[in-house]
């Protein structure tokens, strides 16, 4: 079966790929704890502002604009809109609760507070670490805008759009970069996994 993929969609699965596997490689190299640390960089009050806003670029409430544009503009999308949204919700969260549900965050990892840096007014979680839901989700829909459009534009914004919402998981100590990257991933198979349904059943 052809996927009969777009240059924005060839090129988001790339740019996707390569992010998420250096986040994890990274995490490898140098230990999850370690490359937490390198990332977790206190970089200013600015960037806490901005930051504290970004680290909800990907949280699930962003599908409910998401799905009123598809309907609105790119109705024949909608099928494929549902089952990204299904696949990564059952994947990130059977990770988290089932398959991964040992696995905990930064602040309950490392012993000594004072190394990491905490963003006023964010509350801190210490379970359910792997992989970062918000991520997945800031992910799938830069992915799912890749495969409806051709405009040029999809994949410079999109792609920064979903990367500081990735890296502003870490910057507010909620995730390590492992999880990232593994959100990441996430939203690769889920797009992939939707965009072969709707093929498969709804472009007709």
């Amino acid at each position: 079966m052809q996927l009969q993929l777009n240059r924005n969609a060839t090129l988001g699965i790339g740019l996707s790929l390569i992010t998420g596997t250096g986040f994890i490689l990274l995490s490898f190299l140098m230990g999850k704890e370690n490359a937490f640390l390198l990332l977790n960089i206190d970089l200013g009050p600015t960037s806490d502002f901005l930051f504290y806003i970004w680290a909800n670029a990907g949280d699930g409430f962003i599908w409910i604009p998401a799905f009123a544009l598809t309907l609105m503009y790119k109705k024949k999308f909608i099928p494929f809109l549902i089952a990204t949204i299904v696949f990564s919700t059952i994947i990130t969260q059977s990770s988290k609760q089932v398959f991964f549900k040992a696995e905990n965050r930064p602040t309950a990892v490392i012993t000594n507070a004072s190394l990491i840096h905490k963003v006023p007014g964010i509350e801190i979680h210490t379970t359910n670490s792997f992989p970062s839901g918000h991520t997945a989700t800031a992910f799938s829909l830069f992915l799912f805008c890749c495969f409806i459009s051709t405009k040029k534009w999809v994949v410079p914004v999109g792609f920064a759009y979903a990367l500081l919402g990735g890296y502003a998981r870490i910057y507010v100590a909620q995730h390590f970069p492992i999880d990232v990257g593994a959100g990441i991933l996430v939203a690769y198979c889920s797009i992939l996994l939707s965009w072969v349904i709707h093929i498969h059943y709804f472009n007709k």
